[in-house]
C-alpha cells in the first residue's frame, strides 16, 4: 500500500482534478456532441435517401405505365423535385434519364438539344477538373438528336 494517508490522497485527487478536471470535462462534452452530431447526420442522409428512392419509385411507376398515358406533367414536377432535395444523388440523375426519354417519346427534341454542357455540370455538380465531361454530354446529346432526326 501506499505510504500517503487518506488524508493526503485526497488532497492529491482534489490538486489532479483542478490541474485536468476541466480539461476532462471539456473533453467528454466534445466527444458527446461528436457522437450525437454524427448519429443525427448519418440519420438526416438516410431520410434523405429513402425520400429520394420513394419520388424515384414513384417516377418509374408513372413512366412504366403503358395502359395509361403518361403525365409528363407529373413526371417534370417528380424530377423537379428530386432537383431540390436530393441534387446529384443518383436518384435525380435517373429522373433526368427517364424525363429525357420521355421528352424523346413525346418528340420534343428541341427540349433536348437545347441543354448546354454548364446545366449538365451544375447538375451532376462536377467540379472543375471534370468539365471536359459536360462538354462531351452536351455533344453526344446534339448528335443523338441530328441523327434520330
Amino acid at each position: 500500500m501506499s505510504d500517503r494517508t487518506e488524508e493526503e490522497q485526497i488532497a492529491l485527487i482534489k490538486d489532479w482534478w483542478k490541474r485536468n478536471g476541466t480539461s476532462l470535462v471539456v473533453g467528454v462534452c466534445a466527444a458527446v456532441c461528436l457522437v450525437v452530431g454524427w448519429n443525427f447526420w448519418q440519420n438526416s442522409q438516410t431520410t434523405q435517401a429513402q425520400n429520394a428512392s420513394a419520388l424515384y419509385l414513384s417516377l418509374l411507376e408513372n413512366s412504366l405505365n403503358t395502359k395509361e398515358a403518361v403525365d409528363i406533367a407529373e413526371a417534370t414536377s417528380i424530377v423537379g423535385e428530386l432537383r431540390t432535395t436530393a441534387k446529384g444523388s443518383h436518384a435525380q440523375q435517373y429522373a433526368e434519364l427517364i424525363l429525357a426519354k420521355l421528352a424523346v417519346e413525346e418528340d420534343r427534341l428541341e427540349e433536348a438539344a437545347q441543354i448546354k454542357n454548364t446545366t449538365i455540370s451544375e447538375e451532376l455538380a462536377l467540379p472543375p477538373v471534370k468539365m471536359h465531361c459536360s462538354v462531351l454530354a452536351e455533344d453526344a446529346i446534339k448528335a443523338a438528336v441530328r441523327d434520330y432526326k
